[in-house]
């Protein structure tokens, strides 16, 4: 995680197969700074799905939204 967050990439939560919350906190502890969220859905009704929960566990680890709908979650500061 590490190398990765080094090199300024992003992490994805996916809301339907829900990330393991101890990944997040690994990606910030390493210095990952991005999260964004995609729902891998296959039909209509299914986009978003668990977005409220992958929501929730990003914000517990310190990550928030931009100020418009579409921007990546970021840790202020």
């Amino acid at each position: 995680m590490r190398t990765l967050a080094a090199t300024d990439r992003i992490l994805e939560v996916n809301t339907r197969i829900p990330l393991a919350s101890e990944i997040v906190r690994w990606w910030r502890d390493e210095g990952g700074k991005v999260v964004t969220f995609g729902s891998d859905a296959h039909v209509p009704d299914a986009v978003g799905a668990g977005l409220s929960a992958a929501v929730d566990m990003v914000e517990a680890h310190g990550f928030r939204p931009g100020r418009r709908p579409y921007d990546r979650w970021t840790v202020p500061g």
